[in-house]
């Protein structure tokens, strides 16, 4: 399914004008990423968006080392949401210690925080990194496992895992690239974005990781977020208690 509107926004995310979600990360940038074109169309369409970051990213290599290390990108955090329309009070700001999720005691608190959201009376869907984090970085991947853990009580909850990996995801939401970019922008311990395209620049109208040369394979990911951002539908199994991916019939 092709997400392009606001109307097709709430309908494909099974929300209406009035209903909140929530938009849960484990550090600055990654709701700027893999979100901010979804969270554009609901947001137009009357849905309450609330983003909650699990970390400051303080183990962060990329960046002035001081900005990082001090929790500074916190305020950029605000800047990339305010630049979405997102208020203080649906802003949740957390500083569990970065690279440091899977820790039980650090697990258990972060679940504790997600579920004490989702316990709002109107709330109806919780975003995550999806299953392999959109990167496959290990803190996206637990905060993925501990939001489905947290929505598994939930059942008004519907669950949206970004989907980067599977090449079929149930929506797909082609972003305004210009729009992310900006977004990105404010990032900026983080990336430099380059949005002229000369043709002899290598990197032309996108973004630059600030961090050594990566491979084309590492970069894959967000060379495709900045283009769209797809999602998978998560359901919980009751079988077993695993979780499954449920693909809609009509992807």
């Amino acid at each position: 399914m092709i997400v392009r509107t606001p109307a097709e926004a709430l309908a494909a995310f099974q929300l209406q004008p009035g209903d909140e979600a929530l938009v849960v990360h484990a550090h600055p940038d990654d709701e700027a990423m893999a979100n901010s074109q979804t969270t554009t169309l609901l947001a137009l369409g009357g849905v309450v968006m609330h983003f909650m970051t699990a970390t400051l990213g303080r183990e962060s290599t990329r960046g002035d080392s001081d900005f990082v290390r001090n929790g500074k990108r916190r305020l950029e955090f605000d800047a990339a949401l305010g630049h979405l329309g997102i208020g203080p009070e649906q802003r949740h700001i957390h500083d569990l210690p970065d690279g440091r999720l899977h820790v039980p005691e650090h697990r258990s608190s972060l679940r504790k925080e997600v579920t004490a959201l989702l316990q709002r009376p109107n709330m109806r869907a919780l975003f995550t990194p999806g299953e392999h984090g959109f990167d496959q970085h290990p803190d996206h991947i637990i905060v993925h496992e501990v939001a489905l853990e947290a929505a598994a009580s939930q059942p008004t909850i519907s669950v949206w895992g970004i989907d980067t990996h599977s090449g079929l995801p149930a929506i797909r939401v082609p972003t305004d690239q210009a729009a992310k970019l900006q977004v990105l922008g404010n990032h900026r311990s983080q990336f430099a974005i380059h949005t002229t395209e000369p043709h002899d620049n290598p990197h032309a109208a996108g973004i630059w990781i600030l961090t050594e040369v990566q491979s084309i394979l590492e970069l894959a990911p967000y060379d495709r977020l900045l283009r769209e951002e797809p999602y998978t539908n998560f359901k919980y199994a009751t079988v077993g208690g695993n979780y499954e991916a449920i693909q809609h019939l009509d992807a």
